[in-house]
């Protein structure tokens, strides 16, 4: 068994596209349940929902601990 594999860049660099071209080389990215298409990215996405929940948690947590009041 393989262990994790990350595929990482910013945004708009290409990540969904490589991803999808590994998906189809045969590469298993996710357990069936990756993030869909939307209106930022109609052929979707390719990243696994519980990494980009993982992603999405953090965020929340590091905007809570942000003040915009100066």
């Amino acid at each position: 068994m393989a262990g994790p594999f990350c595929i990482a860049g910013m945004h708009r660099s290409g990540t969904s596209f490589v991803a999808s071209w590994l998906r189809r080389s045969g590469l298993v990215l996710d357990d069936g349940k990756s993030l869909g298409p939307d209106e930022g990215n109609p052929h979707g996405h390719f990243e696994d929902e519980e990494f980009g929940g993982l992603r999405a948690r953090k965020l929340e947590r590091e905007l809570e601990q942000v003040s915009f009041d100066g």
